[in-house]
C-alpha cells in the first residue's frame, strides 16, 4: 500500500518507490557471462534488474536501457524538488496566484 504525506514532496517520494520495486536477480559474474544473451533479452522484456556478484559481493547492477532511462528521468525530478524546497525555505518562492497569472498573461500575449 502506498502511504500519502500531506506534503506533495514526500508522496511523489513515496510514489516513486513504490514504482521502482522491481524484482531483482542476482547472479555471480560466471553466471552472467555464461547466459549473458538471454538475461539481456529477458530485461528488455520485464523491469527487473540484475545484481552481479564475484566472491560472494555485488560488483555491478545491469537494467534494461528503458529502466535506467526512467531511473534517470525520476532522479532528475527529485533534484528538481529538492531544488524548489530549498529556495521555499531561503524565501525565494513565489506566490502561486502570481505565478498562474503571469502564465496567463503570457499565453494571452501569445493568441493575440
Amino acid at each position: 500500500m502506498i502511504q500519502l504525506f500531506p506534503f506533495f514532496g514526500r508522496c511523489f517520494y513515496a510514489l516513486l518507490w513504490c514504482d521502482f520495486m522491481q524484482r531483482e536477480e542476482i547472479l555471480s559474474i560466471d553466471e552472467f557471462v555464461a547466459h549473458a544473451d538471454e538475461l539481456v533479452e529477458s530485461l528488455n522484456v520485464s523491469a527487473d534488474k540484475l545484481i552481479l556478484t564475484k566472491n560472494g559481493s555485488g560488483i555491478a547492477v545491469i537494467q534494461s536501457w528503458q529502466e535506467y532511462h526512467k531511473l534517470q528521468n525520476a532522479l532528475l525530478m527529485l533534484k528538481i524538488i529538492a531544488q524548489a524546497e530549498k529556495e521555499i525555505r531561503e524565501g525565494q518562492g513565489r506566490e502561486q496566484s502570481l505565478v498562474f497569472s503571469n502564465l496567463n498573461h503570457s499565453l494571452d500575449s501569445r493568441n493575440e
